[in-house]
């Protein structure tokens, strides 16, 4: 092995190469017979004498050189084993694999075609849910989520801990759907009109959700003109006279005079907005002719005090709505 007689020859070399002590000892015979040489032989005998050759300790010193070189050539031997042994298994994984793959075009097709189909099924397995996630489908479930978390939550604080809420719960809010001040009360504006009870309690939740989000009046009146608009785009025109309409038709125009009783109602509340002399900048103006309603629609579905907003009484109002609806 190529291993083993490197380490051979670097034993035989520091088996022949001479030790410090042997060098020392060359050194004092050369000295004596330069002393010799000049002092005479009698003198020459006498310097012999003062100098000690450490003979025994030289061959000492070579016997352990040949020890450690024995044994750095038995390690040596050793490691050259690992590297048969890991050699041979490379060559056996060469001939028993690659080889045959290699001299078989048949197999070679094979796995090729294996590899696509599994590289493609992986591609498109990504595209579809690459696709899933950014579809239109994907994107309403996930708003419509955002919007569950902002009722959810506020209705933890509104109308039994309001006092609770602040901007810190707000915050909160902000950071999980991503959703300004504005937007937050916009939402649950519109969850209060279509959900929950109208009445005095639900007026004091909106009103301190406004002061909570610190929204002036400019704010509000937009909020409020959006929600006007939206509702308009769903129910349409605000009609009280409903003779010749089929039942649902009567359902969804009874469902739009009540929100529009209450959008009217938030739109004159000064707590809710500054009252504008001019008609052109009054907010319960600009709702009627949102929803194309004349003086005498909102003064039959105008809400005088919250006292009259009771349950019972929306119900004799859709009920009436929908006798004239049968006469």
């Amino acid at each position: 092995m190529v291993t083993s007689r490197a380490a051979r020859a670097g034993a035989g070399r520091a088996f022949l190469s001479p030790s410090p002590r042997l060098l020392t000892a060359q050194r004092a015979s050369r000295r004596v017979a330069r002393t010799a040489r000049r002092l005479g032989p009698a003198r020459a005998a006498s310097e012999e004498a003062k100098v000690e050759v450490p003979v025994e300790e030289t061959v000492e010193e070579t016997v352990a050189v040949v020890t450690d070189a024995s044994q750095s050539e038995d390690e040596l031997d050793w490691l050259a084993e690992g590297e048969e042994e890991e050699v041979g298994l490379a060559q056996k994984f060469v001939r028993t694999v690659v080889e045959p793959v290699r001299d078989r075009p048949a197999v070679r097709n094979v796995l090729a075609l294996a590899s696509m189909y599994f590289v493609g099924t992986f591609l498109w397995s990504t595209f579809k849910v690459v696709r899933k996630m950014v579809s239109p489908r994907a994107k309403k479930r996930k708003q419509v989520n955002k919007n569950l978390t902002v009722i959810h939550t506020l209705n933890e604080y509104l109308p039994g801990n309001r006092t609770a809420l602040s901007a810190g719960a707000l915050d909160k809010i902000r950071y999980v759907t991503t959703f300004s001040y504005d937007l937050i009360f916009r939402k649950y504006l519109r969850y209060l009109l279509n959900e929950r009870k109208f009445d005095a309690e639900a007026v004091a939740d909106i009103l301190h959700l406004k002061a909570t989000c610190q929204l002036g009046d400019d704010q509000v009146k937009e909020i409020l003109r959006e929600v006007s608009q939206r509702t308009f785009k769903k129910y349409g025109i605000l009609m009280t006279d409903t003779t010749d309409l089929t039942a649902e038709a009567v359902m969804k125009k009874a469902a739009e005079r009540a929100v529009f009783s209450k959008l009217l109602y938030l739109a004159e509340l000064p707590e809710m907005v500054t009252q504008e002399a001019a008609i052109s900048d009054n907010l319960s103006w600009q709702i009627l002719e949102i929803f194309g309603a004349t003086g005498e629609d909102a003064e039959g579905l105008r809400i005088k005090t919250l006292s009259e907003l009771e349950a019972e009484d929306f119900e004799s109002l859709l009920e009436s709505s929908e006798g004239d609806a049968q006469d």
